[in-house]
């Protein structure tokens, strides 16, 4: 998935590989392509038309099917794969990098990582998807060993946290603990390639 903008029109276009593209068949047209295309565009949503002119981010809440586009000032807008508005919020937690916002569905949360303050915000959402407007729940992760945060992903059968330290070149794996949040050990994978910091972005598969 990506964000583009166009002059005084910001569209977020869905990228769906083709494997996954017959959960929209019988919701929306899919134009042919080439085989050698890299994706398949299933639709396009202005998120104008939403009241979000400036989309910075984007998260997907697979319980509600609803897309979370993250505005300039500080809302989180939900949107069906219908496109139909589904409500919105202001958060209470800061965004530095759209890249470390994900929804956990494993735990019904949206979860934001603040590189400043080294903690990991938790925001409780409704059936719909959508956060609540309550105080976030947050967790220091200075013992985390964290270098440059620049992505992170759940896997929704277990609710394992993965977070990818561009700096380090690692994925940090760490397990949820329904106590007190992720305070287990963190596993380490090292990722056999010379990225110089230069990594962003991180999802899970989970087939």
């Amino acid at each position: 998935m990506f964000i583009r903008s166009q002059p005084a029109l910001f569209r977020f276009s869905l990228a769906i590989v083709l494997i996954f593209s017959q959960f929209f068949v019988k919701t929306s047209p899919v134009a042919a392509q080439d085989a050698g295309a890299p994706y398949w565009h299933v639709r396009s949503i202005d998120t104008g038309e939403f009241g979000v002119a400036q989309p910075l981010g984007l998260a997907f809440s697979p319980l509600s099917n609803n897309f979370l586009v993250l505005g300039a000032n500080g809302e989180i807008t939900a949107i069906s794969r219908d496109k139909e508005p589904a409500g919105s919020v202001r958060l209470s937690a800061t965004v530095q990098d759209p890249l470390n916002v994900a929804f956990d569905s494993f735990s019904n949360s949206l979860f934001l990582l603040d590189r400043g303050r080294s903690e990991l915000a938790r925001i409780h959402a409704s059936p719909q998807g959508v956060p609540l407007p309550a105080a976030p729940a947050r967790l220091n992760t200075r013992a985390f060993g964290l270098q440059d945060a620049r992505g992170l992903t759940f896997d929704p059968n277990s609710g394992r946290l993965f977070i990818l330290d561009a700096q380090g070149g690692e994925i940090l794996l760490l397990n949820p603990n329904a106590a007190s949040g992720f305070d287990g050990p963190v596993h380490r994978l090292h990722l056999p390639m010379q990225a110089d910091g230069q990594l962003r972005g991180i999802a899970f598969n989970p087939q």
